[in-house]
């Protein structure tokens, strides 16, 4: 007999499947089994449909219907047939119980809801249970299933036990190996879809392209927005629902903490979770790097890919590059988003030979064809048409939003006929917020939809960014695909994007305001100007294909296509076969 035994409803496991989410399910179904210290009678699951992003709950509360799933491990179904009579058995569909049981449950976006006609997971777990109850075997249900003792027999549900012991006793993640295929695992803390999550999608889609196997996993129980395009080129979407991977309440290092998170067996289960990995990449997870040296002794290939080095409002550095000087020894490879974070962290002590920069590129797919009607349109606008401004990003301290305030304010006194416009979301309330904007600016919240994007930028002249720190932003990056002459101060990268004069214009931070103003003044009187430098950062784009080609080499060299999927890797969990 298996270890667990599922009921779903019919048509739940198509939704789970549809986006990706079959393996994660039944990872956290053992899970929760495995690690829960009061052992329910049997544990409850609900789907529902969900507005924005996939959700999950660890724990779903008592809803007043039936549960879509029901999770039982085989010890438990023993219990139940041997303490309950036949008359609280008939009961185990009820919405209200007495017995003691746990609720979990995901809300998946824009879910067509599964057929409520279909029998319930709790219908078919009574009807199930029922039947066993009334079996004319249940004589068995005495048997000693310890080998030592005389007349006993090895429980075939403890082969589950097998694959775990070389996970430190971790729940393994249900997954068969596929011959010719390499599989690789992106972890981030959470994917909203902010730059490290588009650079993740972006890897993702060019290596999946070139026969490796791509999973995602996120390692918290924040939401996971698929936004289309962006989970397509992933096998598998998955969580760890652990609130404290993102607690950063740890221990520090260099004035940067690490999260809470890592007693052994949150350390096992994600061994477990990640072990038939071929390759592992770290995009900013804390938690991961507690394992990462262990998962690297085991022969998983770590890499870890960091993007944005962050500064307090003293001027103090601080960010997930701090982390990964900490853990630099767990990794085979580090990445960087550009040139100028591979030499800080060379700076700082990393070895050269362990540094590779794959230089950002834009955040989406985006066709020759379509990128060239975005530009087309400004070519052929008339010189008099007002100059259209656009600010593109969080409206938070660290964009410059109070900056912002300052060049939009000045620029609707000096200069009305400009169009101006944002489009993002602010995270500070509106009440309290120390700053405005002109009455006239167009606030248009944040664009998530790809087309519009395409659109809002093929409509845009001049992008500016008076952020007070940056990585290599995608924004920027995308605006000069469409055509946008972009203005932003000197902070991180921002001179490996924009030449001064020649692709867009860089300020330093000293009085940013004044000179955001005169060169948007000079942009909107010479034309010509405008026209030259749009084609020319227009002409100096790159691809992710291009970009990824230097870790694809690196990986082909240390992951030969032969040697891929090794037996130590090649774990399933007796409860997915």
């Amino acid at each position: 007999a298996p270890a667990y035994l599922v009921f779903l409803r019919d048509g739940a496991t198509d939704q789970l499947a549809e986006r990706r989410l079959l393996h994660s399910f039944f990872w956290n179904a053992e899970r929760r089994w495995t690690r829960t210290n009061e052992r329910p009678y049997f544990d409850l699951f609900y789907l529902d449909s969900s507005v924005s992003g996939h959700r999950i709950s660890n724990d779903f509360g008592n809803p007043d219907r039936q549960a879509d799933g029901v999770v039982i491990d085989l010890a438990a179904v023993r219990t139940l047939i041997t303490d309950l009579d036949e008359d609280a058995l008939r009961r185990l569909d009820q919405t209200s119980t007495d017995l003691p049981v746990r609720t979990w449950g995901m809300a998946l976006e824009q879910m067509v809801c599964v057929d409520p006609r279909a029998p319930s997971g709790q219908e078919l777990f009574r009807s199930f249970i029922l039947q066993l109850a009334r079996s004319r075997f249940n004589a068995a249900l005495e048997q000693r299933w310890e080998w030592r003792d005389r007349g006993g027999a090895v429980d075939r549900s403890s082969a589950v036990s097998i694959p775990r012991k070389i996970c430190g006793g971790g729940v393994v993640f249900p997954l068969l190996k596929q011959p010719g295929k390499r599989d690789i695992a992106f972890v981030l803390p959470i994917f909203n879809f902010g730059g490290v999550e588009k650079v993740v999608a972006s890897m993702a889609r060019e290596l999946a392209q070139n026969d490796f196997r791509c999973h995602l996993f996120v390692v918290s129980d924040r939401p996971i927005h698929p936004d289309g395009w962006a989970v397509q080129a992933f096998a598998t979407v998955n969580w760890m629902p652990d609130p404290s991977a993102i607690d950063w309440t740890g221990t520090e290092f260099l004035g940067t903490a690490e999260p809470s998170w890592g007693n052994w067996h949150e350390r096992a289960d994600l061994m477990g979770l990640l072990s038939s990995m071929d390759v592992v990449i770290n995009a900013h997870c804390g938690a991961l790097h507690k394992v990462a040296d262990q998962l690297r002794r085991r022969g998983i290939i770590m890499i870890d890919h960091e993007h944005l080095l962050e500064r307090s409002a003293y001027g103090r550095s601080y960010g997930p590059p701090k982390l990964a000087l900490a853990y630099e020894y767990a990794y085979d490879l580090i990445l960087t988003c550009s040139e100028a974070l591979r030499h800080w962290l060379h700076g700082h002590g990393i070895p050269r030979e362990k540094l590779m920069a794959v230089i950002n590129a834009p955040g989406y797919p985006l066709s020759s064809s379509a990128a060239c009607k975005a530009r087309s349109g400004r070519v052929q606008r008339d010189a008099g048409e007002p100059l259209r401004v656009l600010f593109m990003g969080r409206l938070d301290p660290q964009k410059g939003v109070h900056r912002l305030a300052a060049i939009y304010h000045a620029l609707s006194l000096c200069a009305p006929q400009i169009t101006l416009t944002i489009a993002g979301g602010s995270v500070v309330e509106s009440g309290e917020a120390d700053f405005s904007f002109p009455r006239r600016t167009r606030m248009l919240g944040p664009i998530r939809d790809t087309a519009a994007l395409t659109s809002l930028l093929a409509e845009t002249d001049v992008m500016i960014l008076p952020s007070h720190y940056e990585g290599l932003p995608l924004s920027v990056l995308e605006a000069q695909r469409c055509g946008v002459v972009v203005l932003a101060t000197r902070v991180g990268a921002m001179d490996e994007a924009i030449q001064h004069g020649s692709t867009g214009f860089l300020v330093s931070e000293t009085g940013c305001e004044d000179s955001f103003v005169n060169i948007i003044a000079t942009l909107d009187q010479d034309r010509e100007l405008l026209t030259r430098v749009s084609q020319n950062a227009a002409r100096k784009m790159h691809d992710w294909s291009r970009a990824i080609a230097p870790l694809l080499t690196w990986l082909e060299y240390r992951l030969p296509r032969r040697n891929c999927g090794g037996d130590h890797r090649n774990v399933l969990s007796e409860n997915s076969a």
